[in-house]
């Protein structure tokens, strides 16, 4: 993303470890991050493995799990949206596989904001994982990113 124009540019990717191959990584927007206002979490796929691997791929607030602390270390409220998909009420269930090739990448944006309370100006931990099919056996594997510390200013 740009710097300028009031676009705010992309942090360093934080990748997890490897896992039979693939890895994740976490990204939030470089500059000045407010309390209560959207904030894009940015998620890399990675597979530098030597075999394809496939994602199954359904509604994007499922496809991942999210973790989200405060300075604490106390786990931030999930938004009613959230508890939402949570339950399986919106969006369940696999629509589909995107094979990923070795070397390639996929990344995907989400609104961090839609899924925890983000309102008050503090500092939080974020990081994320899914699964994966590493093929041919499809020998499931779970990739974990690296963990990104921000903080929130008053909007």
């Amino acid at each position: 993303m740009a710097g300028e124009g009031g676009t705010l540019t992309a942090r360093a990717l934080a990748f997890g470890p490897p896992s039979a191959g693939c890895r994740l990584a976490v990204s939030l927007p470089e500059g000045r991050l407010l309390a209560g206002r959207g904030l894009e979490l940015t998620l890399v796929f990675r597979n530098e493995g030597p075999s394809d691997a496939e994602l199954s791929r359904s509604w994007l607030w499922t496809e991942y799990q999210l973790k989200v602390e405060d300075a604490a270390g106390r786990a931030v409220p999930a938004t009613r949206f959230a508890r939402q998909v949570a339950s399986g009420g919106r969006g369940a269930g696999v629509q589909g596989f995107l094979k990923v090739r070795p070397g390639e990448d996929v990344a995907d944006t989400l609104l961090l904001n839609r899924l925890f309370d983000l309102s008050v100006a503090e500092t939080y931990t974020v990081e994320a994982s899914r699964s994966a099919r590493v093929l041919p056996a499809r020998e499931r594997v779970t990739v974990v990113s690296g963990r990104i510390v921000f903080e929130l200013g008053e909007a």
